[in-house]
């Protein structure tokens, strides 16, 4: 016969080991979401750094950045970051930057995934993407999310080599309205 101490002890464990379940399956999905973002950072960076090698005049730079230091090495042209000790344990983010503009995919326990950039003209399809998944040939490419039901889709713009492309022409862009604006401004 089961007492209710007994009982409650079984009722315990059992919350327990589903707890732990838990914690053990969004563990192992937040360490997939990392290897993804650094997947595709390392094929950015290999992207950027034969750039870098010609005097890189956009100053354009790829980082990875963790909340843990990363034990990994980086790949080529990536920076590897510590977060901020204010981050969640587990956070990570990919940066893709200029001096001055940057379009970043992030992985934050208490925001979800986001693409955040402080480029107007990408700020439409930063609002889109939420995460990173990798095909059969473990080649990572971004996801969006389309309409209200949480379909998701693969965008147009979705691998490293794209991304890259949308950006430098954005860039490039953004820098020549600004010299536009400066002209303007000096007559």
């Amino acid at each position: 016969m089961i007492t209710g101490d007994e009982e409650m002890i079984s009722s315990f464990h059992a919350a327990y080991a589903h707890a732990a379940q838990a914690a053990a399956g969004a563990r192992a999905a937040s360490e997939a979401m990392h290897r993804a973002l650094f997947d595709f950072a390392g094929e950015l960076g290999a992207l950027v750094h034969p750039l870098g090698d010609r005097d890189n005049p956009l100053g354009l730079g790829v980082r990875f950045i963790r909340r843990s230091p990363p034990h990994l090495d980086a790949p080529t042209g990536v920076q590897l970051e510590e977060a901020p000790k204010e981050r969640a344990p587990s956070f990570a983010a990919v940066v893709l930057e200029t001096p001055d503009l940057w379009f970043e995919l992030r992985s934050d326990p208490y925001t979800g995934f986001q693409a955040l950039t402080n480029i107007a003209a990408m700020d439409e399809y930063a609002a889109r993407i939420c995460g990173v998944a990798v095909d059969p040939n473990a080649h990572p490419h971004l996801v969006e999310r389309v309409g209200q039901d949480g379909t998701l889709n693969v965008p147009a713009v979705n691998d490293a080599a794209q991304l890259l492309d949308v950006f430098l022409i954005v860039v490039a862009n953004t820098y020549k309205d600004r010299a536009t604006t400066l002209d303007r401004s000096a007559v």
